[in-house]
């Protein structure tokens, strides 16, 4: 446990100082690929904190906000099954607010679908779903995910 949260304040701090010092595209374009390495090792509140600091807060259309959900879409596949289930989760959390004809929402809808289908052919896929489903900040993010 002791471990798990050693490298948990790891992926923190060289998050934070890749934001200080490889201003790209805004903080979000930079952290990805640093995220995305450090995204091997992560537990869930490290998943979930690593997200809040590198998703842009909820604008409509933001384009920073697109563009890193669009990266990250790139990237589902060297994510590994526990954290993947960890990351879609978080995201879902994170539609609070979000207008389903918003482009990050549809964008963001396909990222969680995306990180699901690691999970396609087992009976894991339904376990994920729903953890995302109840975890969703809105009622049509849940919607659209049961319907998909």
């Amino acid at each position: 446990m002791g471990k798990d949260l050693a490298s948990s304040n790891a992926v923190l701090k060289l998050l934070l100082a890749s934001f200080r010092t490889k201003p790209v595209f805004g903080s979000a374009g930079c952290a990805l690929g640093l995220s995305m390495i450090l995204v091997h090792e992560a537990d869930k509140s490290a998943i979930a904190t690593v997200r809040d600091a590198t998703l842009p807060d909820n604008e409509p259309d933001d384009l920073r906000r697109i563009h890193f959900l669009r990266r990250l879409r790139t990237r589902v596949a060297e994510i590994p099954g526990k954290q993947a289930r960890f990351l879609a989760v978080t995201m879902a959390e994170r539609t609070l607010g979000m207008l389903s004809d918003h482009i990050a929402y549809q964008v963001l809808k396909g990222d969680v679908l995306a990180l699901a289908a690691h999970f396609q052919g087992t009976p894991e896929l339904q376990e994920v779903l729903a953890e995302v489903v109840q975890a969703a900040g809105s009622d049509m993010f849940a919607s659209d995910i049961v319907y998909s």
